[in-house]
């Protein structure tokens, strides 16, 4: 029978991890992220895309959901313009990060409802395995299976799918995962085993551009006039564990070099 952690020995295992450096976590080759919405790029691996942007490596950021659930919206037009300001706000916090635009993929899929079958999640999947092409890519980052939210769960659904059955002589490549509300388990929550194989990066010499790119998704920290009370916004708990000295990412089996 398969060992079973609670959440919180599960997360506290993982946050005791080695440190690695980028090649360690990574491999070799192009990065690819995976951010199910507009903003988990940065609260879960914004000092990871800064070290691979400064170590040239290929990237794609993909944007899974159109980020247009955040806030309450009335009708389609209200829906499409909060999902283009969470938009430009990804493309700033991108820039901040060194990534430019024409990195960033937005699959446009409708937030809080990212499909996990069907038509839409095999093109989407498409998209990713397009990406890995384009970017040689060793690694594809994707949001913990575990993580408490549909489209997070989903991202990774799509991560899975895209590695599976690759054409012949396709690079090698990992699937890295990275939480954003793993945290926010309920502690007693039984996880299976075994213990996280997991590393640490350390992002400490990426910190101040980690927080100029937060501080783009202007929309999810209550700042944008235009839209409606009662959204999204990210808490002092959410943003004080994004920004530690180090990013944790948890490896598959058999992947940790």
């Amino acid at each position: 029978m398969a060992v079973k952690l609670t959440a919180t020995a599960f997360l506290e295992q993982a946050d005791a991890a080695p440190f690695a450096g980028l090649p360690d976590i990574v491999g070799e080759g192009g990065v690819v992220v995976l951010a199910p919405h507009p903003d988990d790029e940065s609260l879960g691996c914004g000092g990871l895309l800064a070290e691979a942007a400064a170590a040239g490596r290929g990237l794609r950021v993909i944007f899974i959901s159109d980020g247009g659930a955040s806030h309450p919206t009335e009708g389609a037009e209200d829906r499409a313009a909060l999902s283009r300001i969470r938009q430009a706000e990804a493309l700033e916090a991108l820039a901040c990060l060194g990534v430019p635009a024409s990195d960033a993929v937005f699959l446009g899929l409708p937030d809080a409802a990212v499909p996990e079958a069907g038509a839409a999640f095999d093109v989407a999947v498409g998209a990713v395995r397009d990406a890995l092409r384009s970017t040689s890519a060793g690694a594809l980052l994707t949001t913990w299976e575990h993580d408490p939210h549909c489209d997070h769960h989903a991202a990774w659904a799509m991560a899975r799918a895209a590695l599976t059955a690759r054409p012949p002589g396709a690079p090698p490549c990992r699937l890295v995962q990275y939480s954003v509300w793993g945290h926010t388990l309920p502690p007693d929550h039984a996880l299976p085993g075994p213990a996280p194989q997991a590393r640490r990066l350390d992002v400490r010499r990426h910190l101040a551009a980690k927080a100029r790119a937060l501080a783009c998704h202007r929309s999810q920290f209550g700042q944008v006039a235009s839209l409606a009370a009662g959204g999204f916004q990210v808490d002092a708990a959410l943003l004080d564990r994004c920004m530690r000295d180090f990013e944790l990412f948890l490896l598959q089996e058999g992947d940790l070099t």
